[in-house]
C-alpha cells in the first residue's frame, strides 16, 4: 500500500462500457507530489467502479491524499515484451486546495 499527498494537475474523461461480467467504469488523474523540486514526481492514478465516486468535487489545483496499490502488468507484441504499472486508488480525501 502506498499514501502520499498530492496536486491534481489533470483530471481524464470517464471511461465506461459493458462487458460479459456486467457495466465498468474507470476515471484516471494526473497528479504530482507535493514538494518543490524542479520536476515532480508525476503519477496516473486510477479509479474503478464505485472508487470513481471519490472523484466528486475534485478539480484541478485540489491536493488529495491516495491510498493505492501497484499492479504491474505485462505483454508480448511482435515478439517484444511490454511492462506497465497501473495505479489503483482504493482510498481518497481532498485535504485543501491550492
Amino acid at each position: 500500500m502506498n499514501e502520499k499527498t498530492f496536486r491534481v494537475i489533470e483530471i481524464l474523461p470517464l471511461q465506461q462500457g459493458v462487458s460479459q461480467r456486467g457495466e465498468w467504469r474507470n476515471q484516471q488523474i494526473v497528479v504530482e507530489e507535493k514538494i518543490a523540486l524542479p520536476r515532480p514526481d508525476r503519477f496516473l492514478l486510477r479509479f474503478n467502479g464505485e472508487h470513481v465516486d471519490k472523484l466528486a468535487g475534485i478539480k484541478v489545483g485540489d491536493e488529495i491524499q491516495a491510498k493505492w496499490t501497484n499492479t504491474v502488468r505485462f505483454f508480448e507484441k511482435d515478439g517484444r515484451k511490454f511492462y506497465s504499472q497501473e495505479c489503483n486508488v482504493w482510498s481518497m480525501e481532498n485535504v485543501s486546495s491550492f
